[in-house]
């Protein structure tokens, strides 16, 4: 494509299963064409080592912003619990599964490698499902409503969805 001065605009088409999204890296647009918007690109042109980022990348993953806002859901109802005993150990494991989802994805992001990044997608995926079996227990023994659980698992099965979706779609190095 090229713009009203002529230059040709760098763009990109990245496939990631059924979504597909078109980058351009000159005006910094990002454009969701079908499904998800897995992240938002940030400016590639202004690489100059005195030009420090002023946000980190893991921020700008969609799936680690649904990742945080679960979490907190889920510490809000960890911190709520219909029991008489407050049974301190299984709600530390589950705010521990919970905020591990999150923090393993920045984790992967920040790594250098893809390899290591995909390796770190699927950590937290394991906690993702690690937090939902507890949250199933919970619901079991009447501590949670089946209204939260549905509510709260219906989210776990997006972002799992997600993540999937972004490794796969990740090349190894």
């Amino acid at each position: 494509m090229q713009n009203a001065k002529g230059e040709v605009r760098k763009q990109k088409l990245f496939r990631i299963s059924s979504v597909k999204l078109r980058v351009d890296f000159k005006q910094n647009n990002f454009k969701e064409m079908k499904g998800y918007t897995i992240m938002n690109i940030e400016n590639k042109q202004n690489n100059s080592p005195s030009k420090q980022p002023t946000r980190l990348s893991y921020k700008d993953l969609v799936v680690w912003q649904k990742s945080i806002e679960f979490a907190s859901i889920v510490i809000d109802h960890a911190e709520n619990l219909a029991s008489k005993r407050k049974h301190y150990r299984l709600t530390e494991q589950l705010e521990t599964a919970a905020t591990s989802v999150p923090m393993n994805i920045a984790e992967g992001k920040g790594r250098i490698s893809t390899r290591e990044y995909k390796h770190f997608l699927m950590i937290a995926r394991g906690s993702l499902y690690e937090t939902m079996t507890l949250l199933e227990i919970f619901k079991l023994k009447n501590w949670l409503t089946e209204e939260d659980f549905l509510k709260l698992n219906n989210q776990a099965i997006e972002i799992a969805r997600m993540l999937t979706v972004l490794h796969r779609n990740l090349q190894t190095d």
